[in-house]
């Protein structure tokens, strides 16, 4: 792959959720593969080890959607 070009976000009713439309383009095909992501936030709280306070919240993003849809997805575009 070699550019992803994100063409519209979606709120779902998941919280924390959204879902996004997304070309994937590559070298070898002369049209992108048009996918539909489903990508989650989660939140890690690290806390505090000592004497210390201080805690701190981390936030990530992944892709919830079946990778497997997305693989077929892919490679049935052909």
């Amino acid at each position: 792959m070699t550019t992803v070009k994100v063409l519209k976000g979606m709120m779902v009713f998941e919280k924390d959720s959204i879902r996004v439309i997304c070309d994937l383009f590559y070298e070898d095909r002369q049209s992108p593969v048009r996918v539909n992501i489903k990508v989650k936030k989660e939140k890690m709280e690290h806390l505090p080890h000592g004497d210390t306070d201080y805690h701190d919240i981390s936030e990530y993003y992944y892709i919830d959607s079946s990778v497997w849809e997305i693989i077929n997805k892919i490679e049935n575009s052909r």
